[in-house]
Order: structure tokens, then sequence, then C-alpha cells
């Protein structure tokens, strides 16, 4: 099932991402596929933009893009 997240674009915010996930995880027993997500900062540096999906270990992303077969942009 596809997701969409908003968080806070700063480093800090990264790992307390990474937790929450990691809790819905073990919560409802679904795993989350970080190699097939994509990370699309909005009003984030490039630097940033990079570290936060390094971590979360997907892709970073741009808009345009399609969600379910929809155009998405910002």
């Amino acid at each position: 099932m596809p997701m969409t997240l908003l968080v806070k674009g700063d480093v800090s915010s990264r790992g307390t991402l990474k937790s929450i996930l990691g809790e819905f995880s073990k919560a409802t027993g679904l795993t989350i596929n970080f190699h097939k997500s994509t990370f699309v900062p909005l009003h984030v540096n490039q630097d940033t933009g990079r570290a936060i999906a390094n971590v979360l270990g997907c892709a970073l992303s741009t808009f345009p893009q399609t969600y379910l077969g929809l155009p998405l942009s910002p």
C-alpha cells in the first residue's frame, strides 16, 4: 500500500522518522521496502536531502512524478 509521509526536513528528524517506520513495521507485521521507496525533499538543500535518503535507504527523487498512476507535482 503506497504511503506518503510529511516530516520536517532536517537531519535530526531522519532518525525519528526511521524509528517511527520501524515501530510501524513491528506493530503491523508489514515491512517497508525502502528499495521501492523514494524520498522527495521540498525546500531542503541537496546535501540534507541526500543524507536523509541515505539514512532511510531509499532513492532521492524530485517532482513531477507518478503516484498511483496519477501525475503528482508540488
